[in-house]
């Protein structure tokens, strides 16, 4: 991934993710069933439409080659009240219904 894009990368993970209160805001199936499996394992979040930007943002960086395990450790040090296993889940959620061509890819 070159420079800016990996700039963008961080400053869309930076902003997207929070660990305090959650909700749906006008969400297909897919993003509906994406906040619900965060919900199921204890991911929280402030802005659903964010989060679900995130997500996207995950799948990208590992279509460019990002190793899962990067993103988890960048997820979670950016976000210091989620757990390690919580950022585990949020990529694992996020490949699961964003890109799940890249299952393998999974931390």
């Amino acid at each position: 991934m070159n420079r800016r894009a990996a700039g963008l990368f961080s400053v869309a993970m930076s902003a997207a993710i929070g660990v305090l209160g959650g909700g749906v805001a006008h969400a297909d199936a897919t993003d509906s069933s994406f906040l619900h499996a965060l919900d199921q394992d204890g991911v929280t979040y402030q802005d659903p439409a964010r989060i679900i930007n995130y997500a996207k943002a995950v799948c990208d960086a590992l279509h460019s080659g990002r190793p899962a395990a990067e993103l988890v450790n960048r997820i979670q040090s950016e976000n210091p009240k989620l757990t390690q296993q919580g950022a585990r889940y949020f990529v694992a959620d996020a490949v699961a219904h964003y890109c799940p061509e890249l299952n393998t890819a999974k931390p």
